[in-house]
């Protein structure tokens, strides 16, 4: 389910909310991206008060992962429009009140909300021309259109989002799969893992995979109740 469309993100940045709250939804996402982060400042809802970069991360050099640089990084958020211009002048801005040393170490990541909007300046060849300056260990630019990818692949933060924020989707009745398994296993003690779901349901997980990857037909799933049918679909479909 698409909880955000760029679209969406986009109108969000017409709102006075979106500068703070754009901080910790990323926040959000990166905890929902990578496990081991040694160091994690998004101020988030002071960040507009807050002197530096708005963002700084450190994650474990072993962990790779879409979107979030390994080891040390600091970000720096935008709301007001995505193209070359606005992009030279913050990267501008950034290097040169940062120290070479600390440039060579970090990786500086570029966030916004509007898709990139210079055509003849393609995000992709802006991105390798900062990076083959060499003044930061590495440079990404993340817009619009990254964003919503990355909401869509951790349904949980999309959702708490469009539905607190956006008021895209009602506030009760309606979860992301990640939302529900996450209550429906909090409901055990020790709480339920997806190993122990499944087990011994081999031949119905391949029958459910074969349904889903084939043309509409019915099929049954029979559980205790109606909330086990649908965390045993969730892990397996």
């Amino acid at each position: 389910m698409q909880w955000l469309t760029d679209e969406d993100l986009r109108n969000w940045a017409k709102r006075t909310d979106a500068r703070e709250l754009f901080v910790d939804m990323v926040g959000d996402l990166i905890r929902a991206t990578v496990s081991d982060i040694t160091k994690f400042r998004f101020p988030g809802q002071s960040a507009g008060t807050l002197r530096g970069f708005d963002g700084e991360l450190e994650v474990d050099t072993s962990v790779t992962a879409s979107r979030v640089p390994v080891g040390p990084s600091v970000w720096e958020f935008g709301t007001t429009s995505a193209g070359k211009a606005k992009a030279d002048g913050d990267y501008k801005k950034r290097t040169e009140k940062t120290p070479a040393n600390v440039r060579k170490e970090r990786a500086f990541v570029m966030l916004n909300l509007h898709n990139w909007d210079t055509p003849r300046d393609p995000l992709t060849i802006w991105q390798a021309e900062k990076n083959a300056e060499g003044k930061w260990r590495e440079v990404h630019f993340l817009d619009g259109t990254v964003l919503q990818k990355w909401l869509e692949e951790k349904p949980a933060v999309a959702a708490r989002y469009a539905r607190n924020v956006l008021n895209k989707a009602p506030r009760n009745g309606a979860l992301s799969t990640d939302e529900f398994w996450e209550f429906f296993s909090d409901g055990f003690k020790p709480k339920l893992t997806e190993d122990m779901l499944l087990a011994g349901r081999a031949d119905e997980a391949k029958q459910l995979l074969e349904v889903l990857s084939g043309g509409p037909r019915n099929f049954t799933i029979a559980a205790e109740n109606a909330e086990e049918v649908i965390a045993f679909a969730k892990e397996h479909g």
